[in-house]
């Protein structure tokens, strides 16, 4: 069984001398800092910020990545996403090398997420979707669901729903990258 350190925060790396508290359960540590950064999502009930139903979760590092340069992300509007635009997205899907895969918008769901038109598999959520100049249009979130024989659930894998960006609050994750 690999060694618990418990003295170190599981989600920012920081140890127990970097933060004023440092809170511990038998398997694992969060400090006080990123109990702050989900009191914050957690305190504001609008879905841009925490939406349990769209499972959106945005990763941020802990050390910063020399090796990649960022680009200024530019997020489509609603008046970008409508049906027939051509989306991309890439990802690694079971081990194998990137894959780069097109699609389009093909509707939308009650919820006003985006259904596209396009190739997914376990592993794809929370790629980002792009339309063809490059703006964010959401974030890859689960594949249709339909009936197959004798009426069991079966995956859909050419009909994929988007958690569109404008439901992103990105104030919010700027608040929390800034702390």
């Amino acid at each position: 069984m690999p060694d618990k350190n418990l003295d170190i925060c599981a989600f920012c790396g920081k140890t127990k001398e970097d933060v004023n508290k440092l809170i511990a359960s038998d398997t694992v540590s969060i400090c006080d800092e990123c109990i702050d950064r989900c009191a914050i999502i957690l305190q504001d009930n609008d879905p841009k910020t925490y939406d349990e139903v769209a499972d959106i979760a945005i990763m941020i590092p802990t050390t910063k990545i020399e090796t990649i340069k960022p680009i200024k992300l530019r997020t489509a509007k609603s008046k970008h996403m409508y049906v027939g635009t051509k989306t991309i997205y890439s990802g690694y899907p079971n081990n194998h090398s990137m894959l780069t895969i097109h699609g389009w918008i093909s509707g939308f769901t009650n919820e006003a997420n985006l259904i596209i038109d396009t190739y997914g598999w376990g592993g794809a959520s929370g790629s980002s979707v792009f339309d063809e100049k490059g703006r964010l249009l959401g974030v890859l979130s689960a594949m249709d669901v339909g009936t197959g024989l004798y009426g069991m659930p079966r995956l859909i894998p050419d009909v994929i729903i988007i958690i569109p960006a404008t439901k992103i609050d990105f104030e919010a994750l700027d608040i929390l990258l800034d702390k």
